[in-house]
């Protein structure tokens, strides 16, 4: 048992390592032809959830950098891709801002409503009557909350230690539930103290009545693995799990509240076994 709990261990650290790993992949730039314009922009790494974002670039002349006027230029694309499948957010022409340089435009905020890495695509190219050339630029760019690179290493830490210490409490729950019958010894608190010490009796049983639902037990244990294990996804931005978590919490905090209406069914007429009992104390009805 010990085995394959260090063996579950290791492989929830790999996994969540090569996750954090893979969670940012390195900005992409086109390489520079010799029929081609340089486009170049600012490259923001990260965006605010919900809030707008305005793009912009600038043209260059592949061979002497200088920049391109605006009025020879036909066209210039933004597209800008979703984080969760991929399809197109924004296909739209940029505009010129004023000065007969720069290309730009406003996304709104509701564009960026899902927290992720998104993919974004600028192109130009040159007017046809003039020459035949174009040039592109992508990169991708996360939006979070915060709008900054999250940094909550030892929050995560925490996470994760946490995680282990529910994991551990489990394993041990099964080591003592297969090792300790739990009937004969409340039978033997009852029977020794019954005269003596009501209220240690009275604690027993109770002890006794969420022992004996292991199940509930392990139910109740691993609500706040799953818990946890969705701040830290949330913290490295691994969208592809977002849903998939979501979904599985939803159903387990249902499934809670049937499991936790069936044991309080079954804890209540524990304690009015109990409390029988205790009546027969006072009384001195109690059989042996």
């Amino acid at each position: 048992m010990k085995k394959r709990s260090v063996i579950i261990l290791s492989i929830f650290f790999i996994v969540l390592t090569m996750s954090c790993l893979n969670a940012q992949p390195p900005f992409q730039t086109s390489n520079v032809a010799e029929k081609s314009i340089v486009i170049e922009s600012p490259v923001i790494e990260y965006h605010k959830l919900n809030q707008n974002f305005t793009f912009n670039l600038h043209a260059h002349n592949s061979t002497d950098g200088t920049l391109i006027n605006h009025s020879n230029i036909s066209r210039c694309l933004i597209h800008i891709y979703n984080p969760l499948n991929g399809e197109h957010l924004i296909e739209q022409d940029m505009t010129t801002n004023g000065n007969d340089m720069d290309f730009e435009l406003e996304i709104l905020g509701g564009n960026f409503s899902t927290s992720g890495e998104y993919s974004g695509y600028l192109y130009c190219e040159i007017n046809p009557l003039l020459e035949k050339r174009g040039g592109f630029f992508q990169y991708s760019f996360i939006v979070n909350p915060e709008g900054k690179e999250n940094t909550n290493f030892g929050e995560t830490t925490i996470y994760i230690f946490l995680i282990v210490l529910f994991i551990l409490a489990g394993i041990g729950f099964y080591m003592i539930s297969k090792s300790i019958d739990y009937g004969k010894w409340y039978n033997s608190i009852v029977n020794k103290y019954k005269s003596k010490n009501r209220i240690k009796v009275i604690l027993s049983g109770i002890a006794y009545s969420f022992a004996k639902e292991t199940f509930l037990t392990y139910y109740i244990i691993a609500f706040p693995i799953i818990i946890l294990f969705k701040h830290i996804i949330e913290n490295y931005e691994i969208t592809s799990m977002y849903v998939f978590l979501n979904v599985i919490l939803i159903l387990y905090a249902i499934g809670l509240l049937i499991v936790g209406f069936l044991f309080f069914g079954k804890f209540q007429e524990f304690v009015m076994g109990i409390v029988n009992k205790v009546k027969n104390m006072d009384w001195g009805l109690e059989s042996e």
